[in-house]
């Protein structure tokens, strides 16, 4: 009987480690996922991903906002590095909501929107002019 439980036991560690190793595992590409975004020339893309969809759940809740899908893309801009944030908005009310949060929190150079398609930058204070340099670059 003891070993009967064991190997339930077991068998259902070794499912739960799966769906843990699973999830972290990348996707191919997929229509839906947000454009690259438009930098300027001399910055250098140090990483580049799409977001985890459990990781969205927390930008959604950050942003109060339902969101369809994200991409973290890690620059060199300089001496400086910068996270550009690109989230796509379920729907126009939605990006609206979201886009007022980033105005409430954030100065006018660290968001910009095209559409449905929200922009967040992710920097220490020192990089400022660069952040307003990727900003316009995306969204002129």
């Amino acid at each position: 009987m003891r070993s009967m439980w064991t190997r339930r036991t077991a068998l259902a560690a070794g499912i739960a480690l799966l769906g843990v190793v699973g999830s972290g595992c990348s996707r191919g590409p997929s229509p839906d996922d947000p454009p690259v975004p438009q930098l300027p020339s001399d910055w250098k893309i140090v990483s580049d991903q799409i977001v985890d969809r459990h990781k969205v759940y927390e930008i959604e809740s950050r942003l109060e906002g339902r969101v369809k899908t994200a991409r973290a893309t890690l620059c060199q801009a300089g001496e400086h590095k910068i996270q550009v944030n690109t989230v796509v908005a379920t729907e126009s009310s939605e990006a609206d909501k979201m886009y007022r949060i980033l105005a409430n929190r954030k100065p006018a150079y660290a968001y910009a929107r095209k559409g449905d398609v929200l922009f967040e930058f992710v920097a220490s204070v020192d990089a400022q002019e660069q952040v307003k340099r990727g900003r316009e670059a995306i969204a002129p």
